[in-house]
């Protein structure tokens, strides 16, 4: 008789089943079609029920010290991801209020802190439960290869997501400024990316965040960097866009000819995440 299955399994046992890569999972994440789970131990909590989770003004204490030892769902992926990149200082010193997908949806829990260590959240804490793992495989009928432990068929995603599209659709016509180029530039980045061209879609993202300054009331994207007052992962965002990117865009651009030359890859240009943050602070202005 073997070994029962496990409950859940590392972010690295299902990129190795799947044989993809640990961005391309946490990618799902952000789409919201594979929803991780996370374990906390140590870490004491309050449990409350209410209609609006987060505020304790409307919600009852139902456990004052709620012990968290088993897997829990988020409400949304980029919530909890956006309240650690904002909060992390707070989270380990003073606690701070972390919404999740509980039992039922009107239950919310608080980290407090309370003669224990807060639990500061990092990217080793994700897991997938096997309830999870078997529908996402299900959903999108993924071929598991057992001989090589590699899935077909794993879903593909768009440099810009096509939420996002639709948002700055939705305020294009606010008479301010013409967003045609930058549809057209989106367009381009997602095929190219698509594609697997990753010289033009490092250097259409380049040329997008060149685009975009005035939105922010800036004549340079250096600018949105250091003068715009946004929220610290928006900042974070903007720093690796100018930074990081710019610079890996500038290598592929300018650089000569050699006797050995190294091909960009996915993982390499790969700054969705924080595009994404950009695009929607330019939504959110333009509304």
């Amino acid at each position: 008789m073997g070994l029962p299955e496990k409950l859940y399994y590392e972010i690295s046992e299902v990129t190795a089943r799947w044989g993809c890569t640990t961005d391309l999972l946490f990618h799902y994440f952000e789409m919201g079609i594979l929803h991780p789970s996370v374990i906390f131990k140590t870490m004491i909590c309050e449990l409350w029920e209410g209609e609006n989770p987060g505020d304790s003004t409307s919600s009852k204490l139902v456990d004052p010290q709620y012990a968290i030892d088993k897997p829990l769902y988020f409400w949304k992926y980029n919530d909890i991801v956006s309240v650690y990149v904002d909060y992390q200082e707070e989270i380990h010193l003073n606690g701070h209020i972390l919404v999740f997908e509980f039992f039922k949806p009107t239950q919310w829990i608080r980290v407090v802190k309370k003669g224990v260590p807060s639990y500061v959240m990092t990217d080793n804490d994700f897991i997938i439960t096997k309830n999870e793992r078997d529908r996402f495989e299900k959903e999108y009928e993924l071929e598991i290869k057992d001989n090589n432990r590699e899935a077909s068929n794993l879903p593909e995603f768009d440099f810009v997501d096509k939420s996002r599209i639709d948002e700055l659709k939705s305020v294009a016509n606010n008479g301010k400024y013409d967003l045609t180029k930058l549809f057209r530039l989106i367009e381009e980045l997602n095929y190219n990316w698509n594609e697997s061209n990753y010289y033009s879609t490092a250097m259409l993202v380049r040329s997008l965040i060149d685009h975009i300054p005035p939105i922010f009331n800036c004549k340079k994207f250096s600018e949105v960097c250091n003068n715009y007052k946004g929220s610290k992962s928006f900042k974070e965002a903007t720093q690796n866009l100018q930074l990081a990117l710019r610079n890996i865009a500038d290598s592929h651009l300018h650089s000569h000819i050699t006797a050995n030359e190294m091909l960009p890859n996915k993982t390499q240009v790969n700054f969705s995440n924080t595009l994404d943050l950009l695009l929607a602070e330019v939504v959110k202005n333009l509304k």
